[in-house]
């Protein structure tokens, strides 16, 4: 019973979301409309505010940018992730949050590593969405 009372409020939520519109933004058209899941991820970001100094370099440098990956001797793929310049290229490039997320149509990375951790993972994604914040 409790799954399914938490799967009808998870349901109508995204329903809500769904239906919500943004009045400050005026009218859109169909093809600039947020799915509920960014709605989600907008609100999740706004109280995680991780920047590149404090947060994403330690998660980069310990799953990227190491021996026989991205680092200036090794450049798998031509990629180097070194500096907060490089790093944040590669997290503007389409497949870089589909790759950390493990998503069918990408390529897995860390390649041959465990996946980041969800925390991991989230903080790099609300550093993408607020627009890449080095300090």
């Amino acid at each position: 019973m409790s799954k399914l009372r938490s799967s009808t409020i998870l349901f109508i939520l995204l329903v809500i979301l769904a239906c919500t519109k943004d009045k400050a933004n005026g009218p859109e058209d169909d093809n600039t409309k947020d799915s509920p899941m960014d709605s989600i991820m907008v609100k999740l970001c706004d109280s995680l505010m991780p920047n590149y100094n404090d947060d994403i370099a330690l998660i980069i440098n310990t799953s990227c940018a190491k021996s026989n990956c991205h680092n200036s001797v090794s450049a798998k793929d031509g990629r180097v992730m070194e500096t907060y310049n490089q790093v944040k290229a590669e997290a503007q490039t389409p497949k870089f949050i589909c790759s950390i997320k493990h998503e069918p149509s990408c390529d897995n990375m860390p390649r041959l590593a465990p996946k980041l951790s969800t925390e991991s993972i989230k903080k790099i994604e609300c550093w993408v969405e607020n627009d890449f914040p080095e300090n």
